[in-house]
């Protein structure tokens, strides 16, 4: 009930199967095959086995994954595109190891759709169920969640809050533990955090200089503060470890013009300066 069709020299270019599948051939290599749940590209060759979509006339060329289900509810529907491998202790490529997951949800109106593009790998489970970073319809992107507070939000576990203040709401780092940022550079480079407005793209500044192991602090567009990497501080004074060490733990001033320190009390307290 099989159906070959062969060239001359006997070379099978395809088979029809009694149950309606196809296989068409390659060099007698079975290279893609019909079966009930759609099409399977094949290769048993040394070479790699890859889908193109090639446009020679100048146009764009679209790979469309369509679905026709319903996208009502709150639950979104996903149109996938997979990676299998074959897992430890098995023949076969069973397992997924990475997923690209396209979903979609009913929008507010008729007509209208909310998608989201969600990126997933196996970490050491037989399915690709960890997801890796989403983007949201919103365009916000979590990095270790499907529902970033944020413009990225980076999740390792859930902290127990629910939002963010809504006046620094661009960068999230969330831990159910300790949280925080690292920021690598050369011996003798220099790490930052930048402020910038319209008028001057680094009015303020934290810097770490690894050159000389200070850490400084830019206000206004000038260096406010200093903490060299003996502990001594300067305030107006990016020099105060070269003063005597009988007396620079903190060193105020510039050199330059008046400088002072004002204790400010309450009316009935004390400003006290202890030694």
């Amino acid at each position: 009930n099989t159906i070959n069709l062969k060239k001359y020299t006997g070379e099978t270019l395809a088979t029809f199967q009694s149950d309606g599948g196809v296989a068409l051939y390659h060099n007698n290599i079975i290279k893609l095959t019909t079966v009930a749940g759609g099409i399977e590209v094949r290769s048993k060759t040394s070479l790699n086995t890859e889908v193109s979509i090639l446009e020679e006339d100048g146009n764009n060329a679209y790979l469309n994954l369509k679905s026709n289900r319903d996208q009502s509810g709150t639950t979104y529907r996903d149109n996938s595109i997979y990676s299998f491998a074959r897992a430890n202790g098995s023949s076969t490529p069973n397992a997924a190891s990475n997923l690209i997951q396209f979903g979609s949800i009913q929008g507010t109106s008729s007509g209208k759709i909310k998608g989201r593009m969600s990126f997933l790998v196996a970490n050491d489970h037989s399915d690709a169920t960890t997801n890796a970073m989403t983007i949201a319809h919103t365009g916000k992107i979590g990095i270790g969640t499907a529902t970033p507070y944020t413009a990225l939000h980076i999740k390792s576990a859930a902290s127990g809050q629910s939002a963010v203040n809504s006046a620094y709401n661009n960068f999230t780092i969330e831990n159910d533990s300790t949280a925080g940022m690292s920021i690598l550079t050369g011996t003798s480079s220099t790490g930052a955090i930048v402020f910038g407005d319209s008028g001057d793209n680094d009015i303020g500044k934290i810097e770490y200089a690894h050159s000389g192991n200070s850490m400084r602090f830019t206000v206004n567009a000038a260096e406010a503060m200093r903490i060299t990497d003996n502990g001594t501080i300067g305030i107006g004074n990016n020099i105060p470890n070269t003063f005597s060490a009988n007396a620079n733990n903190l060193v105020i001033g510039t050199g330059s013009g008046s400088e002072g320190m004002t204790i400010y009390s309450g009316n009935t307290s004390a400003g006290n300066i202890f030694f």
